[in-house]
């Protein structure tokens, strides 16, 4: 029987856990760069592998461009935020979701201001490919909130889901809006203030979902499903006309 090689070794790692390492030197120096005020635009490669303290010949070992960097960096913290969320989501009522999930994403990111001037500022329209990035990141925080909504006691039903994704997304472009100003220095307020504010505006869209839809518009939604549009109705008052005149004209 033939035996399996082992892995070499240097220094007691193996030349994939060198290049893992490595790697996470260069995530961690790619969030600390694109994360200060000269952000991404002002950051070369040299610059990256300088402070990760590697040549720059290992830079192309782990990703293909500066861009791919920066996704790598963000995705990582989008899912350090993910998993902040998924541990709080088990409040009982609206008000200790909102509570706990505010606390949870404004204390991921200001844990390190990198991290949120990356969420909020670099990882938004640097690139298309970056922008649908920022874009699907919203999207899944969305889908979160109105997964958790639809678990919160006395959840009435009868939102159609696009309704619902359009209160959470105002949610979620406030809060982003918000910690972007509070990153600018233009709020004057601690993360604690921030976080109680938000919770309570928060709490205002909630109660209106759990109160129902207003009559008005499911009047509106029935409405459409009954009323014919009026090029159809015309439509239909025309080939009723055509189809009583062919039929005078046969009776002749």
């Amino acid at each position: 029987m033939g035996t399996t090689a082992r892995p070499r070794r240097y220094r007691g790692i193996t030349s994939e856990e060198r290049s893992a390492e490595r790697r996470v030197k260069l995530l961690d120096a790619g969030l600390r760069l694109f994360g200060e005020t000269g952000g991404y635009a002002q950051t070369t490669i040299r610059d990256i592998c300088t402070a990760a303290g590697l040549n720059q010949r290992y830079f192309y070992e782990s990703f293909a461009s500066r861009e791919e960097l920066l996704m790598a960096v963000y995705d990582r913290v989008v899912s350090e935020l993910a998993r902040a969320l998924l541990v709080v989501a088990e409040g009982a009522d609206v008000e200790a979701k909102a509570s706990a999930g505010l606390a949870a994403w404004w204390g991921v990111l200001t844990s390190d201001p990198h991290k949120a001037r990356l969420v909020c500022v670099e990882g938004v329209d640097v690139s298309k490919r970056m922008a649908k990035r920022h874009r699907d990141a919203r999207g899944m925080t969305t889908a979160f909130m109105v997964a958790q909504l639809k678990t919160v006691p006395g959840y009435p039903g009868g939102w159609r889901d696009d309704e619902l994704k359009l209160h959470a997304h105002w949610l979620v472009a406030g809060t982003v809006d918000l910690m972007t100003q509070w990153l600018d220095g233009e709020l004057d307020r601690s993360v604690d203030q921030a976080v109680k504010e938000s919770t309570e505006r928060f709490l205002l869209v909630s109660k209106h979902v759990l109160e129902g839809p207003p009559a008005s518009a499911a009047r509106r939604r029935g409405s459409k499903a009954k009323t014919a549009p009026p090029h159809a109705a015309a439509a239909t008052a025309r080939n009723g006309g055509v189809r009583r005149s062919r039929a005078s004209r046969g009776s002749d």
